[in-house]
């Protein structure tokens, strides 16, 4: 009958034969129960190809359970004793194995039939055809595989190791090809999704535990010839399963590597399935090593042919392991997200050497796919994600770096690596596995005598077109978390990173839609495109953090100036005329008509007669508020050196932004409540050291800064202590009489050579205690409840408005 199926298939007459042998399905499952053993594996071979043929026809698909229990059959009960398989006592060793052989071979074809019938059922119910007879048997066929103990049976067959002898090579063939097959079920089985019954029925079948052990078994023998010619003699090479066997048994194992990953995604049954054991041999399956075919293919008696085929060979070998690598690498990352089975992957020296080297990149004797190494780069990064094991790596990072000498090695140069290649994904893995890295502070020194700060610094300047905006923004995590250490401000000023950031700042590379208003005037965009938008959103979030961090530093202050990034920054905040059309400093001509002199719409100051509109929550999401942050802490830090601190008055419409800032909404119950302090602190802090110049206290002060202070201060809310700080500090530095020159601020500026500068001799004390500030700050002094800090700014406020009371 199989001979008949293939040649009437490829002569085109199976339409005419299928509905004949249709009618014969019933005996041909009775054969495969009652027959012998090759007499099932030519019933099972023609259910196979009639399965193959007329997969979604509703006779062989309602024959589902009498194939089922045909199949059943191959293996009988009978034969079960303890979960193995026993052969009669009379029968002698060789007809034992030859038996086992058909059995394999039977049971592999008809798992095949029932397969390909289980996903055309299936493939029906994804259609939408759920309530059909057809649609239905999807589910119904993966319930009556279940419930019929078809794994169990399968799980026993597989318990036993294939034989290690050279005259039972054919049997170990049979032995992977079966458990291929196996695979392939279970993938069938698992891909499109599990109920929890489910679940608990392929663990108690043992199916999934025969499958770790099966595929320990294909790794061991796949790696019997990974060794070098020079090492083998002929009695080892004998001994040695022939190539066909290993690359039979790579295949095993690969789909074993995926059908398993599709079952342990769920997280309920990872530690529950493999043993440290079997996740130690699994890793190690990731080596790249070379395969040899005879070890004796330069000798000169053997004709060029044969040389040719043995290098084939070995070739199909390297070609092979390496799908087996990508599969087991991909299942060592879904293990890698569990704790409770990833420490094994750091304690264990062999398996981590293993990850680290497929990670490196490859040469002519070992080579690794960039899939591979994209795996091994997340595997690490999932590693370095817990705080534990990060450190375990750090040390391990160290040790590397004593002991590498002339040669390079070890993780650090295997990222550097990585992190120099053409591929997104493996760079993004990468700069991931040194975004979790860099937490650990001890791991900064590392990396900054490494070259992995300027690649990652060549990627954050990179073009969009040549690398995308997921890899820079790992990249920029990395870069934030590396300037956090005062080391690392230090190295990325010289490393070029402020310019490069600065740079893409003036571009306008990383300038975006500030408020829920001018991002509502972009055209609807597609789901993709959203996704695009907020990952360029996270990226100049965090180039903002880098830059903040550094302009700490002297050095990043004026790599800031030298760039021209400052006004380039002030078109990230919010603009002080929202109703006009901005030029970029703030200026325009007015489109609408005045809120109003209430305090709820607007404020005006009418000594100078500039109107500033309230700066509502409501205009800005989270992110926009993360952002202005970081850029007004830019401010902060910039205003407090003299050189920047004049560039910013030559800039009039980065203090009015400043300014307006600090009439954000603030209340209690609001779910951006944190984000709306944070912003007003920062902009009290970056206005307290404007103020320490008499130019910049009146550009602050004509746009409504008095008034809006006041405001803050009398807030029904009460403010948080740092906000409060900044707040009398800022008005303390109002409050400052104009001559003669003050002594120092706290913040460190001298305010009495601004004041001989700027030649400005305005006084702001008149306009403070009209507005009624001096009752505010008396509560703030005898309350005794304010922090220390906070008193003391106060009182000096209150000594400097002191004179100003016989002025009024």
């Amino acid at each position: 009958l199989p001979t008949i199926v293939l040649k009437s298939d490829k002569d085109g007459r199976m339409k005419v034969l299928s509905n004949v042998l249709f009618h014969f399905l019933p005996s041909l499952f009775t054969a495969m129960k009652e027959g012998n053993e090759t007499t099932q594996l030519h019933c099972a071979s023609c259910y196979n190809h009639l399965a193959r043929i007329h997969s979604k026809d509703l006779r062989i698909t309602l024959s589902r359970s009498e194939a089922i229990h045909a199949t059943l059959s191959i293996i009988p009960a009978s034969s079960i004793v303890g979960g193995a398989i026993i052969e009669e006592e009379e029968e002698d060793v060789a007809e034992s194995w030859n038996k086992k052989s058909l059995r394999l071979r039977s049971y592999r074809r008809a798992l095949s039939g029932l397969r390909v019938i289980a996903e055309a059922a299936m493939d029906s119910n994804a259609e939408g055809k759920g309530k059909s007879r057809s649609g239905g048997a999807g589910t119904a066929f993966r319930r009556d595989i279940l419930h019929a103990g078809l794994l169990v049976r399968t799980g026993v067959l597989l318990k036993e190791p294939p034989p290690g002898e050279s005259e039972n090579w054919a049997t170990a063939h049979d032995f992977f090809t079966a458990v291929e097959e196996t695979g392939r079920l279970l993938k069938s089985l698992t891909g499109g999704g599990l109920t929890q019954n489910t679940k608990d029925q392929l663990l108690s079948s043992g199916i999934i535990a025969a499958m770790f052990r099966s595929l320990v078994n294909a790794l061991n023998v796949a790696r019997t010839r990974s060794m070098d010619a020079s090492d083998l003699t002929p009695a080892v090479l004998a001994s040695l399963p022939p190539p066909s066997i290993c690359i039979i048994a790579m295949k095993a194992a690969s789909m074993v590597l995926s059908s398993l990953r599709a079952f342990l995604r769920h997280d309920d049954v990872r530690g529950e399935v493999s043993s440290a054991v079997e996740i130690a041999s699994i890793a190690r399956g990731l080596a790249s090593v070379p395969f040899t075919t005879a070890g004796v293919v330069a000798k000169e008696e053997y004709s060029k042919a044969m040389r040719e085929r043995e290098r084939e060979l070995a070739r199909d070998m390297m070609r092979e392991w390496a799908f087996v690598q990508e599969q087991a690498a991909a299942l060592i990352l879904t293990f890698s997200i569990d704790a409770r089975l990833r420490r094994i992957l750091v304690e264990d020296q062999v398996v981590w050497s293993t990850l680290v080297d497929a990670l490196r990149r490859g040469d002519a004797r070992k080579s690794r796919s960039e899939k591979l190494r994209r795996h091994s780069a997340g595997i690490i990064a999932n590693l370095c994600g817990n705080a534990d094991m990060c450190e375990d790596i750090v040390q391990r990072c160290w040790e590397e770096a004593k002991n590498v000498g002339k040669k390079r090695e070890g993780l650090i140069v295997a990222l550097e690596e990585a992190l120099d290649d053409n591929s997104d994904g493996l760079r993004e893995a990468a700069a991931g596995a040194l975004r979790n890295l860099s937490v650990n502070k001890n791991s900064i020194p590392i990396l900054l005598r490494s070259e992995v700060t300027p690649n990652l610094i060549k990627i954050l300047g990179a073009a969009k077109t040549a690398v995308t905006t997921s890899v820079r923004s790992q990249a920029a995590v990395a870069l934030r978390n590396i300037s956090v250490e005062e080391e690392g401000k230090e190295a990325l000023v010289r490393g070029g990173c402020v310019q490069t950031i600065g740079r893409a700042l003036f571009k306008g590379e990383l300038r975006g839609k500030v408020g829920k208003a001018a991002r509502a005037e972009t055209a609807v965009m597609s789901r993709e495109e959203e996704k695009e938008m907020a990952a360029e959103d996270a990226l100049r979030l965090q180039c903002l953090v880098i830059l903040r961090n550094t302009s700490i530093t002297k050095a990043g202050k004026r790599e800031l100036l030298a760039g021209g990034s400052l006004s380039a920054l002030q078109l990230l905040l919010p603009s002080d005329r929202p109703a006009m059309e901005s030029d970029g400093d703030g200026s325009g001509e007015k489109k609408g008509g005045r809120h109003g002199k209430d305090r709820g719409g607007s404020y005006e100051d009418e000594r100078f007669g500039h109107e500033v509109p309230v700066l509502k929550v409501g205009e800005l999401g989270a992110s926009d508020l993360r952002m202005i942050e970081q850029v007004t802490g830019i401010v902060r830090n910039m205003a407090a050196d003299k050189v920047a601190k004049k560039e910013m008055i030559g800039m009039p419409g980065i203090l009015r932004r400043v300014v307006r800032l600090l009439t954000l909404e603030l209340a209690r119950s609001h779910k951006l409540k944190t984000e709306v302090e944070r912003v007003l602190e920062q902009a009290a802090g970056a206005l307290r050291n404007l103020c320490t110049s008499r130019a910049a206290s009146s550009i602050a002060v004509s746009a409504g800064l008095v008034r809006i202070s006041v405001s803050l201060l009398s807030s029904p809310h009460p403010l948080p202590s740092r906000l409060l700080e900044q707040l009398t500090g800022l008005v303390r530095n109002l409050a400052s009489p104009p001559l003669p020159p003050l002594p120092a601020d706290d913040e460190g500026a001298e305010m009495g050579s601004d004041v001989e500068e700027d030649g400005v001799k305005t006084d702001f004390r008149p306009m403070l205690v009209s507005e009624g500030v001096v009752p505010l700050l008396m509560q703030i002094v005898h309350a005794g409840t304010a922090p220390a800090k906070v008193q003391q700014q106060a009182g000096l406020a209150l000594k400097y408005l002191s004179d100003a009371v016989s002025l009024l």
